[in-house]
């Protein structure tokens, strides 16, 4: 038996905002086997599979709660309950990022971050996208003045309690959930 190995990457669709690619491969008996994936970056090489940090998700504490967006999307017709996020800008740091997206979803101002995890992948089994996860505490009022016509995002906080309820009849993300169990689980205060 051998080990999975890369043979060719073929571009299929290209849009504004994501790249489809068919990649071959050899599977580790020496079969060819096609795989679909999308990507928000161009990909000419197997480097570049790896993906590079695309975005930020942030789980916020705000006044002793947990700081979610409900929002609509599109490709599940549902609202969901997720963390705040949003895409880095050329050349813009991942700070400057958090800033700039939790203003522009919440109104809400970062009053400390307390920890910055290395990106990681979202969705591996479709797209190589990658966001850093961080945690903070915001400081301000909630505000939804800033989104664009096409976002529909609903700021709220909730405490442990709600959450715990929430937890069994709600959609979330998975980071979103993983965040909200471990924050009902925990004794961290925001």
């Amino acid at each position: 038996m051998g080990k999975t190995k890369l043979i060719e990457i073929k571009e299929r669709v290209k849009t504004s905002y994501l790249n489809f690619y068919t990649l071959i491969y050899e599977n580790r008996l020496g079969h060819r086997k096609e795989y679909e994936m999308v990507s928000k970056q161009q990909i000419t090489k197997k480097e570049e599979l790896a993906g590079r940090t695309n975005g930020v998700s942030m789980v916020v504490y705000y006044k002793n709660k947990l700081l979610f967006l409900k929002e609509f999307r599109m490709a599940v017709n549902q609202y969901i309950y997720n963390l705040p996020a949003g895409t880095l800008e050329d050349g813009e740091e991942i700070e400057d990022c958090v800033r700039r997206e939790l203003f522009e979803e919440t109104g809400l101002l970062v009053k400390k971050m307390i920890d910055v995890l290395p990106a990681a992948y979202g969705a591996i089994d479709v797209s190589n996208a990658k966001a850093a996860l961080v945690f903070l505490e915001a400081e301000g009022e909630i505000s939804t003045e800033h989104l664009t016509e096409d976002e529909e995002l609903i700021p709220e906080t909730f405490t442990r309690n709600e959450l715990k309820k929430m937890l069994q009849s709600e959609s979330f993300s998975g980071r979103a959930q993983m965040a909200a169990w471990y924050f009902i689980h925990s004794r961290i205060e925001g």
